[in-house]
């Protein structure tokens, strides 16, 4: 039986109440949030004594447990898996995209793939990943991707398809090489659950003894896959339990099917919601426009003064958030340059920073390379860096180590000591334990960067032991691949706890509208930065990818016009605006005449807040 929820601290109140209903047995309740720090935050809320594990997860968390635990079913299913180990090989995101990556640049140098498509590499790699995400997550054919992209362009008489016909070949090379190999992520673990699992009858049959309720936080969120597990679940007569957010469909990124999902579980009477200009109009928020500066720099220099201004006037840090529509670096370096005389701590939670970009990270790299004898792929500026962590100096100190540095006493004694753990034949993951524990731990901030060691150790391993397994080296050994990798692309992560402790801190927070939304943070006053910039409203259908078309409610041979691509900007525009709106007092949005890049810019939310201020203007829609 299905149950609506109309408001979302009813998902606590039922769980909790079934728990205590049935003897404190949590074991047979399972909640499926959108993200890991919506998970956390319904575990420290729950303040009941049980024995019991919290199932509460999100899809992609519960399928890759299932996957892990049912692999031998699996097995013996899936007649495309050649190399049958006992578990499969999970692999991150960091190494999917080295592989893309890599599979691109080589058939692009090789066979002159994809040379009607001016974007880089990566962005390519990027666009085609996003393809196989959203087909997957939605129940659409990976075979299919190209041809479903292919023919939903307005202009295709005009278009040749090969480079379609290229992406499929190496979606469907990627396909093939991880599974015969044991190896999966997050997306393939999807596909594997749906095709294999959720088709045999012992799983089944297992699945529908261990769970009696489901609870689903937030339905709008979810996928086409994951409908089809809400499905079996009420076929099996379980109670189910959810909750739907009409306002928070703010990202063509998200891989659900809004329609698919209405039509499967929702009542004809429940329309999911558009939010209109009115609905922003009477946003209770107050909006102040600065559009003086000419330069991106100038605008940077005002957005400084604004939040040193509003702490001289008492308010607090921890109330103040600066949303970036995407994540530039030179914000953050210049913002927290410009505040960190006055005392004004800046933290952010946007995902950019390599791995290396940490002070602490670098010193792991360099002793890495060294390691490896790849000191070639060291510059100055990092075995400066080294030199200043590792022994507690100044720049110009670290600079005069680094050009004496093969007579300095404690630079050679560390060499030494690397050469030591040489003669040890350590791997990487080994050599980086030890060289923490010995050289790193007890600096000034060891302790608090142990998390960079730690998903230094575990990129490591995965990448040495994947590149063996599917012969990507090129004439490379696994770590000298693994150290340009770690260089070039391999990025930072947060988990949920991390985050949760950066939102309550007393700092000013930099973070992007996805994060902000997605992450549930709450700050009153906001400041948006670049407002005339169009990454507040980007393009959706791009040259090899199309998110909305890869999706089941999308039919085939439907034609993605202009007039749809320009609908959809503007409703999740609106979405994102509402949703950062709505528990805000104060709104400060900064414009630039000239971008970053030194172009013109009115994109779309500039004159939605133009309109904003006037109270709608001469056309309301």
């Amino acid at each position: 039986m299905i149950v609506k929820l109309k408001e979302k601290n009813e998902i606590l109140q039922n769980y909790i109440q079934i728990i205590k209903d049935n003897n404190f047995k949590s074991s047979d309740i399972l909640i499926f949030t959108d993200n890991s720090v919506a998970s956390l935050n319904y575990i420290r809320q729950i303040d009941i004594n049980i024995s019991e594990e919290l199932k509460i997860r999100t899809y992609s968390q519960f399928v890759r447990e299932e996957v892990t635990t049912y692999w031998p079913i699996i097995l013996s299913s899936c007649k495309n898996i050649i190399k049958k180990d006992l578990v499969p090989t999970f692999i991150s995101t960091n190494l999917k995209t080295y592989i893309f990556e890599k599979k691109i640049e080589e058939m692009r140098n090789k066979n002159n793939y994809f040379e009607d498509i001016t974007g880089t590499n990566r962005a390519i790699a990027s666009n085609i990943m996003n393809n196989l995400d959203h087909a997957i997550y939605n129940e659409i054919d990976y075979k299919n991707i190209g041809e479903k992209v292919y023919n939903s362009k307005a202009n295709k008489e005009n278009i040749n398809n090969k480079s379609y016909i290229q992406m499929n070949e190496i979606i469907e090379e990627y396909m093939d090489e991880m599974i015969s190999n044991s190896i999966i992520d997050n997306t393939i673990s999807v596909y594997l659950y749906n095709n294999y699992l959720l088709k045999d009858k012992i799983y089944k049959d297992q699945l529908a003894k261990r769970y009696n309720y489901l609870f689903v936080d937030d339905l709008q969120n979810i996928s086409t896959s994951q409908v089809s597990l809400i499905e079996f679940f009420e076929e099996k007569e379980k109670q189910i339990y959810l909750y739907l957010d009409n306002n928070k469909y703010f990202s063509s990124f998200i891989k659900n099917d809004l329609k698919y999902i209405h039509n499967k579980l929702l009542i004809k009477e429940e329309n999911y919601s558009n939010i209109g200009i009115f609905d922003l109009i009477n946003m209770p928020a107050k909006i102040e426009l600065d559009q003086s500066s000419q330069l991106y720099g100038e605008m940077i220099d005002n957005i400084a003064l604004k939040i040193e201004k509003l702490v001289e006037q008492g308010v607090s840090k921890k109330d103040i958030v600066i949303i970036n529509p995407i994540n530039t670096p030179v914000l953050d370096y210049e913002i927290s340059n410009k505040l960190s005389s006055k005392n004004i701590d800046i933290l952010t939670i946007k995902n950019n920073s390599k791995l290396i970009d940490y002070q602490y990270g670098n010193v792991l790299y360099v002793a890495i390379t060294i390691y490896c004898k790849k000191q070639q792929y060291i510059k100055e500026e990092e075995y400066i860096n080294f030199i200043q962590i590792l022994f507690d100096l100044n720049r110009l100190e670290a600079y005069r180590v680094y050009k004496n540095r093969d007579n300095d006493e404690n630079y050679k004694s560390v060499i030494k000591y690397i050469d030591t753990k040489r003669d040890e034949k350590l791997n990487i993951g080994e050599f980086l334990t030890k060289f923490y524990i010995d050289k790193v731990l007890n600096l000034k901030e060891g302790l608090n960067n142990v998390f960079i060691c730690k998903n230094i150790i575990s990129e490591s391993e995965s990448f040495v032991d994947v590149l063996e397994k599917l012969n990507l080296k090129d004439n490379k050994e696994a770590d000298e691949i693994f150290i340009i990798s770690l260089k070039k692309f391999i990025k930072d992560y947060f988990i949920a706890r991390d985050i949760e402790d950066i939102k309550n801190k007393d700092a000013v927070l930099i973070t992007t509208p996805y994060s902000y939304i997605a992450n549930n943070i709450d700050r009153k006053i906001q400041i948006w930065v670049d407002i005339g910039s169009n990454t507040w409203n980007m393009k959706i259908e791009k040259d090899l990818a199309n998110p909305l078309v890869l999706k089941k409610s999308f039919k085939d041979g439907e034609i993605y016009t202009s007039e749809i691509e320009e609908t959809y900007k503007k409703y999740y525009m609106y979405n994102t605006v509402y949703n950062l709106l709505k528990n805000a007092e104060n709104i400060y949005a900064y414009k630039s005449e000239y971008s970053i890049n030194g172009y013109i810019q009115e994109g779309g939310l500039y004159s939605t807040i133009l309109r904003l201020i006037d109270r709608g203007g001469e056309n309301i829609d």
